[in-house]
């Protein structure tokens, strides 16, 4: 019982100690960083767990759409901020680019909502676009320092120790499927691969808990592109 109790006390202090890094948006620094556009995810039934994994696993892809993400909130549920690439002015041309980012941000979260269910059907998270005002008191991180800690094994979900050899061909094949949508084919560029195994392995190391080698890590006398 007191091996348990320390454990969640362990868990407790590094999470505090993890909230204590972050930023309180309030109201004179909203503006600063409550970027261009706010995603929020309502988890409904425990997709994301207690850990941080699954939240990098969706960043993972966020991060390769034509979007910036400065910050990531946690509390009371998930958020991801989301910044235009491209600086603004106003012309005719600015407006148009400023109208595709938004394109850009339904597209993230159509892909936000596939990956829950290709991970878990019985998924319930509700993602939608709240006002801004939504940050107010939240504490939020870089997410960079998202990224740091929770690659950090200590409160990183826990997979299996051993390597998997191989992935089941039905899921290989639904992974691909999702990724193909995330880039699809015709965007491919010299390097992309590797993109795609970044991926690929977020997926099933926070999704499905399978440690997974890309080609590269597995043959690292061999240039890939």
């Amino acid at each position: 019982g007191g091996k348990m109790v320390d454990t969640v006390n362990e868990k407790n202090n590094r999470q505090n100690k993890f909230f204590m890094e972050s930023i309180v948006v309030t109201q004179d620094n909203l503006k600063l960083y409550s970027g261009d556009a706010i995603i929020r995810m309502k988890d409904a039934n425990g997709f994301f767990g207690e850990g941080l994994g699954r939240m990098q696993m969706v960043l993972d892809i966020v991060r390769e759409c034509e979007v910036m993400v400065p910050y990531v909130g946690m509390q009371p549920e998930f958020v991801i901020i989301l910044s235009n690439m491209h600086n603004m002015e106003e012309t005719l041309r600015d407006r148009a680019m400023h109208q595709a980012f938004y394109r850009e941000v339904v597209r993230v979260v159509l892909l936000i909502e596939k990956l829950v269910q290709l991970v878990d059907p019985e998924a319930k998270v509700d993602v939608d676009y709240p006002a801004k005002d939504v940050l107010l008191g939240r504490r939020i991180v870089t997410c960079s320092d998202f990224s740091q800690k929770c690659n950090n094994a200590e409160i990183a979900e826990k997979c299996s120790d051993s390597i998997a050899d191989s992935i089941p061909k039905e899921l290989e094949q639904r992974i691909d499927d999702y990724l193909n949508l995330v880039i699809p084919p015709q965007n491919y560029m010299i390097g992309f691969c590797h993109n795609y195994w970044g991926m690929t392995r977020s997926i099933l190391r926070h999704g499905f808990g399978l440690r997974w080698q890309s080609p590269a890590e597995r043959n690292p006398g061999v240039i890939f592109d």
